[in-house]
């Protein structure tokens, strides 16, 4: 097995190692995945997304982002605002009750990956080779 083999059957080991805790964290929680793809791309640290950036984000149409946020704000986890650039759009912004299930949900999945056991120094020596193949993918 060549260098390169080895590596793209490393990288998807890691990333099913990390879907199947994954995927008892959400029924833990009880998120559906593409729930928990929006609660992921909703930062409590950013402006409230716009439901048109939020549909980018998760690469799906805007009727499908009206569906989880409707979803999303039925559990209580997230409600419509007016739009941060434009008062006239909607944006979606999670409730403290949403910050804490994305918390959650984050802990338990970098608790749960093989990259949490990697020291700091090797974690940044991945982080910027992944960055510098994706950046030269585009």
């Amino acid at each position: 097995m060549s260098t390169f083999d080895e590596l793209i059957a490393l990288l998807l080991a890691v990333a099913d190692h990390t879907s199947s805790r994954m995927e008892r964290t959400l029924v833990e929680l009880s998120l559906t995945a593409p729930l928990a793809q929006a609660l992921y791309a909703i930062d409590p640290e950013q402006p409230p997304p716009a439901m048109k950036t939020l549909a980018e984000r998760l690469r799906c149409d805007r009727s499908s982002v009206t569906f989880l946020a409707d979803r999303l704000a039925e559990r209580g986890l997230a409600q419509r605002v007016p739009g941060h650039r434009d008062r006239r759009s909607k944006a979606l912004q999670l409730t403290p009750e949403g910050e804490r299930v994305r918390t959650a949900m984050l802990y338990a999945v970098a608790e749960a990956s093989p990259l949490a056991k990697l020291s700091e120094a090797d974690q940044e020596t991945l982080r910027l080779l992944l960055r510098r193949a994706l950046a030269a993918a585009e």
